[in-house]
């Protein structure tokens, strides 16, 4: 499905500073004509739009339903994946996805893709077709902005669903979402209303980390590497990339993951991989600012925590400042063979020459 979001306004903002207007009913912005949907479409199902035709129907499908998560208080479960520019990554991103994770306990997996090119939209067709609760939602013109309003419109179609937030350079690894659901339930009723994987290219994963670090790796996590913030420190990316690829922190078999330390949190979170529930939800909608500092601002604002766990990793490739150094040093196509994928068999790569040489701090 494709659906257009209303006009930017005329002065774009800088996202950090951005105040959006509450979202309209979504009825108001879908369009007349969506072109040809699929049955399931959640939104089309409330909304019925229409077909190239141009006849107006209402599907006769109903949305395919998920296996239950008894207990958690909540109706049902549904994925949100942000995708953009990086298709590299959002390969790698989905590769592991459904390597790792059975999609029917999603009772819908939605694919919020920002302006992104043709060969983009293949690779999402693709995974469209591979399953019955896949939607996506396609909006421009590029920007922070957008994106949430569109995040916002999905959020509130499922206020009572527990929600699983993944970005589209974050890849998952064995057993992330059978973790992230036993750390919600085991700490939900303690005002934990988020959990997030363990991500080690993060600042509270650093957290987690750190004296396992320090403790295996006493010169190579050096002052350098160390420098926070991380998401402003291309060396820790590099160095912390390197671990990842030489099997020293891949998924929770590691030692040194299985000997970091959960951190219970309430901000300065950075949403990579984030499991939530509408304690959180009903908090943030109608977003007016960007989605992540909407939901630091749920916790440290009404008394809520979230938990980064020991129980589930995900891998993010980088931050916009670690990004450079990252494609030189590393590169994804090192990342997807690491990860098993078949890079000749996937949509068109075009990296940077892997280096060979190790970042600063290298052990």
């Amino acid at each position: 499905m494709h659906v257009q979001p209303p006009p930017a306004p005329a002065t774009q903002r800088q996202a950090s500073s951005a105040r959006l207007k509450p979202l309209p009913p979504v009825h108001a912005w879908l369009p007349e004509t969506c072109g040809t949907h699929r049955a399931s479409s959640t939104l089309h199902t409330r909304y019925p739009a229409t077909h190239a035709t141009g006849t107006r129907c209402v599907p006769t499908t109903a949305p395919r339903q998920p296996r239950g998560i008894r207990g958690f208080g909540m109706k049902d479960m549904i994925l949100i994946i942000l995708t953009s520019h990086r298709k590299d990554c959002f390969s790698i991103c989905l590769y592991n996805l459904e390597k790792y994770t059975d999609l029917d306990r999603f009772s819908r997996v939605y694919v919020l893709a920002n302006a992104v090119d043709t060969e983009h939209k293949v690779i999402i067709s693709s995974f469209e077709r591979r399953h019955r609760n896949v939607e996506s939602i396609h909006f421009g013109p590029r920007g922070l902005e957008h994106t949430v309003r569109t995040e916002g419109l999905v959020l509130a179609l499922h206020r009572h669903s527990l929600v699983v937030k993944l970005d589209e350079d974050v890849f998952v690894t064995p057993g992330w979402l059978e973790g992230m659901l036993r750390a919600y339930k085991n700490n939900a009723a303690d005002n934990v209303a988020l959990v997030s994987a363990l991500v080690p290219n993060n600042q509270i994963g650093k957290i987690c980390l750190a004296e396992a670090l320090q403790r295996h790796f006493p010169q190579g996590f050096s002052t350098t590497v160390r420098r926070d913030p991380v998401h402003q420190n291309p060396d820790y990316a590099t160095w912390i990339w390197h671990r990842v690829l030489r099997g020293d922190l891949r998924d929770t078999r590691c030692p040194i993951i299985r000997s970091g330390i959960p951190q219970r949190f309430d901000g300065a979170l950075n949403i990579n991989c984030i499991l939530f529930d509408s304690r959180i939800t009903e908090r943030v909608l109608p977003f007016t600012s960007g989605d992540e500092q909407a939901i630091n601002d749920a916790l440290v604002q009404n008394g809520l925590f979230g938990l980064m766990t020991t129980e589930a990793v995900a891998h993010h490739y980088s931050f916009g400042p670690q990004q450079a150094q990252m494609d030189s040093m590393i590169g994804t196509q090192r990342v997807a063979l690491a990860f098993g994928m078949d890079t000749r068999r996937t949509s068109p790569y075009r990296h940077p020459p892997v280096a060979t040489t190790h970042p600063v701090g290298a052990a």
